[in-house]
């Protein structure tokens, strides 16, 4: 008997789910069950760790001196500008160019480095060794696009500031998940 398109897409379904009740109990379901996967939801309960209060603290601490830090390097010109007034030559330089060919109505000139070079010499006011080129796919423009509309050193404050956002989940996600908290010395 021949297979219909239907039924074999049913019985792939049911294989699929079969392997993965088998990968997350580890044993098969029981034989005649038609909701396999019903029995294992109840194995898998998420775990509530609790970060301890002292390794709480350390974070805050070094959280709060990266910030001084970034402060200081600005104060003192070592960071998005120099003593000279110039802007210092870092990645964001390509992504700040590229918004601003956006906002000038030529988006795919994003993608021509010798272009996109001048735009960032001209915007940091000096030279470099090196190229940041544009390298993004044409959608992340809308992103480059909206940090183009402020002044260069706030749009990086602004990329800075909103790249530390998931950085700091994805360490608190680590760290929740990690069996350091339960044997931390804190």
């Amino acid at each position: 008997m021949i297979e219909s398109a239907e039924d074999s897409r049913h019985s792939f379904l049911r294989a699929l789910l079969l392997w993965s009740v088998r990968f997350r109990t580890g044993s098969a379901p029981e034989q005649g069950s038609r909701m396999a996967a019903s029995r294992s939801a109840l194995e898998i309960a998420p775990v509530q760790i609790e970060i301890p209060a002292r390794l709480r603290k350390v974070c805050f601490a070094l959280c709060a001196m990266n910030l001084m830090l970034c402060l200081v390097a600005y104060f003192v010109r070592a960071w998005i500008y120099d003593r000279n007034g110039l802007g210092i030559p870092r990645d964001f330089i390509s992504f700040w160019a590229a918004g601003r060919l956006v906002l000038d109505g030529f988006p795919a000139q994003a993608f021509d480095w010798d272009i996109l070079r001048r735009i960032e010499v001209a915007k940091l006011g000096q030279e470099f060794a090196g190229n940041f080129p544009w390298h993004y796919p044409p959608p992340f423009l809308f992103v480059a696009s909206v940090l183009a509309l402020l002044p260069y050193s706030l749009a990086y404050l602004g990329w800075v500031l909103a790249s530390l956002v998931p950085y700091l989940a994805s360490c608190a996600g680590s760290l929740a998940t990690s069996s350091f908290c339960s044997r931390s010395p804190f």
